[in-house]
């Protein structure tokens, strides 16, 4: 993992120390600064943990990190998330083009190009999805498609937990076997 310099560390120490303070916020939207507000801070190699009695829950990482105090948001470009077990086994990854990060609670909304992929190969794609840091849930209102080995299940709207084993869809529930290709067997 790349090193952080001694300013984005301190930053990072700063901001997951307000995570903890305050009431609770709800998760932000996709777009909770107004548009020609400059960031008070632009980091470069964002990197943000969550832990849980010394042991991590989830890495979020991110080329490029744009912090608005007075919003309290972070907004953030090429979103990657580990997430992981108590034993800190890495048992998902979350990627999407940018993202958004309230700092009061840590929820966050992924936009773009959004995967979630499980470490048994169950895949989660969609357009827009948000992180509820309490729930610790990943839900979306937009249409979803899962692939869980040869079954792919659509609809829209979705409330999971990250490793994608207790997901309902809300909407429009679609499933159907994906037929093996000839030649496989």
């Amino acid at each position: 993992m790349k090193r952080l310099t001694p300013y984005a560390s301190l930053l990072t120490f700063c901001l997951l120390l307000l995570s903890g303070c305050g009431q609770k916020a709800q998760p932000p939207s996709g777009n909770t600064v107004p548009q020609g507000i400059i960031p008070d801070q632009i980091i470069e190699g964002f990197s943000l943990m969550e832990t849980e009695n010394g042991k991590k829950q989830w890495v979020l990482t991110s080329p490029k990190a744009s912090n608005y105090e007075k919003q309290k948001t972070v907004q953030i470009e090429g979103v990657k998330i580990d997430f992981y077990r108590v034993n800190e086994e890495l048992y998902s990854t979350l990627t999407a083009d940018r993202g958004t990060v309230n700092t009061t609670s840590n929820d966050m909304v992924a936009q773009g190009h959004v995967l979630v992929v499980s470490k048994d190969g169950a895949k989660l794609e969609t357009n827009l999805l948000r992180w509820d840091n309490a729930r610790q849930k990943i839900m979306s209102d937009d249409s979803v498609r899962i692939t869980r080995g040869k079954t792919v299940m659509t609809g829209i709207g979705l409330e999971s937990d990250p490793s994608l084993e207790h997901v309902v869809i809300k909407e429009k529930f679609k499933a159907h076997a994906v037929p093996e290709k000839k030649g496989n067997k």
